[in-house]
């Protein structure tokens, strides 16, 4: 089988690097070219190959006539057209339903979450659920890690000032995130105790949270670097609205840190029943993207007071709580390990 992956090799996102991971499983079995999202439909496909389109709707968005004409002819050459999609709400518009119906296959969806909301939006074609993996150096041990000078220092002054860290990350998306929720979190928090820091990974520099006291790591890092945020940090804060999965979650989860979430969400699909305490209440469904074309939907909002309760209760059993993270490492593995996710989708690919 000849397989075209199809995804926005251009531009560094969610979508680009689920993609690459998707590639290397299917590498394994088949012959697999990488095809730029940009301009795919220009491409004339030779011997009819099965086509994965990651995302699937997010370059259709601003197609004109001409470009639609072009994807048509495309389709008409290829066997199969499978979809690789999220759903940051809980509703899907129209118009791109019709779309998947009328010009997919199938749909490859990472969440029972994004399923539902499909569903509930009216699909018909058959729709997979193929969850992300986690890279396998989120358990590699310490002395494999490749780690900067500045995060061994943040370990450095951990150590030395006996100091608790929060992790959170503000790369896109704030309000999706909840990034004006974290600030309200971490402020109270802050007066709460006085050895309470917090590592902000964000693009470009947070001057306006500068009364934190805070450790703002910018820009494009090496993953071993993230590796290493995550175990010198004592919880990650995750007050997202939206998303379809929030890998962040995941990934702390799996190097033993606990995470602090909304107990709504499609994150608490990977929360094993034991870790079910971590998650605080929810307390309203805003609309998660105002004005987004494809997802126009409700998502949810994390109860800032339970969520500063929470983190307090971690904080102070923070030991014990790493320790029961740690003890569900087999729960991860078999879930969400590349192995276990390149099973299933393979299946999706030999139907």
């Amino acid at each position: 089988m000849v397989i075209y992956y199809v995804y926005p090799m251009h531009h560094d996102v969610s979508f680009k690097f689920v993609a690459q991971e998707h590639i290397k499983m299917l590498k394994s079995e088949y012959t697999v070219y990488d095809i730029p999202e940009l301009n795919f439909y220009q491409f004339t496909p030779y011997g009819n190959p099965l086509t994965l389109i990651h995302p699937f709707f997010y370059g259709m968005v601003n197609w004109n006539d001409v470009q639609w004409s072009f994807f048509k002819m495309y389709r008409a050459k290829v066997s199969k057209i499978v979809g690789v999609e999220v759903a940051d709400s809980d509703k899907i518009a129209e118009k791109y339903i019709e779309i998947a119906n009328s010009w997919a296959d199938e749909l490859v969806v990472n969440s029972k979450w994004s399923y539902n909301a499909y569903i509930n939006s009216g699909l018909k074609i058959p729709i997979s659920i193929v969850p992300h993996n986690y890279d396998e150096r989120l358990i590699a041990s310490d002395d494999q890690l490749k780690v900067s000078t500045e995060i061994k220092k943040i370990e450095e002054i951990k150590n030395e000032k006996k100091i608790k860290i929060i992790l959170f990350f503000a790369w896109h998306s704030a309000y999706r995130k909840g990034d004006d929720l974290f600030q309200k979190i971490a402020r109270q928090i802050q007066k709460e105790r006085d050895d309470v820091y917090f590592i902000v990974k964000s693009p470009m520099p947070r001057s306006e949270l500068n009364d934190l006291r805070l450790f703002n790591i910018t820009g494009v890092i090496p993953f071993d670097d993230i590796v290493k945020m995550y175990r010198i940090s004592d919880l990650l804060l995750m007050p997202s609205r939206g998303g379809s999965f929030e890998l962040n979650g995941l990934e702390a989860l799996v190097s033993g840190t606990p995470v602090v979430a909304s107990d709504e969400g499609p994150w608490t699909e990977y929360f094993p029943p034991s870790l079910k305490h971590f998650l605080a209440k929810t307390e309203n469904h805003p609309v998660v993207l105002p004005g987004n074309p494809i997802h126009i939907g409700k998502g949810v909002e994390i109860s800032v007071d339970n969520a500063i309760e929470k983190t307090l209760r971690i904080l102070n059993n923070v030991d014990e709580e790493k320790a029961k993270v740690k003890d569900e490492i087999n729960f991860f593995r078999e879930n969400y390990s590349f192995d276990t996710v390149k099973r299933k989708l393979l299946e999706v690919v030999e139907k």
